[in-house]
């Protein structure tokens, strides 16, 4: 997968809801079926994360929270496979318990057919300081998933997840928090 980075400015770039746009189908004279872009599908227990300092798990122990705030894209027909275009924009807080105003985390995107059986999976990772004053910082990733095609399948036979990579103990805490 193709990958670019692009910092935002602002909280106004890390919206607090997460939003995912479809994929717009690719303009062309060939079959519609063809032309369908995969599903984007976020992995709702996957969308956010706080990272504590040792084991204490009050407020006051966090390091940073972070999270996936969008998924957008669309796609194209390429001879015989589809490249979608995909913008994950990303989100890290500043906790109490930062003491190196550095964060690191990974999310990852993974391309599985319709009976959910991943075909390929990558994972990113995001390393982000802040600087000065600030205790926020948006982003956006940019990557482009290319998804070969054989005779007579189109993009609805795929989807496209995306979330960040948790341990169990932090997934655990997404699903009772929910």
């Amino acid at each position: 997968m193709k990958r670019t980075f692009a910092p935002l400015g602002g909280l106004a770039a890390a919206i607090l809801s997460v939003a995912v746009a479809g994929c717009s189908l690719f303009e062309s004279d060939e079959d519609p079926y063809r032309r369908a872009c995969p599903q984007l599908v976020p992995v709702v227990d996957a969308m956010r994360v706080t990272r504590f300092e040792g084991e204490g798990r009050d407020l006051t122990d966090a390091e940073f929270e972070a999270g996936i705030t969008d998924v957008a894209g669309e796609c194209e027909l390429d001879e015989d496979e589809i490249v979608t275009n995909m913008a994950v924009t990303l989100y890290a807080r500043r906790g109490p318990a930062d003491t190196d105003r550095l964060v690191s985390f990974r999310y990852f995107v993974a391309v599985a057919d319709n009976f959910e059986n991943v075909l390929a999976r990558q994972e990113f990772t995001v390393t982000l300081e802040f600087e000065g004053n600030r205790t926020q910082i948006g982003y956006r990733d940019e990557i482009e998933p290319t998804i070969p095609l054989k005779e007579g399948q189109s993009g609805r036979d795929y989807r496209i997840y995306v979330g960040l990579v948790l341990s169990p103990e932090e997934l655990e805490r997404n699903r009772q928090n929910r």
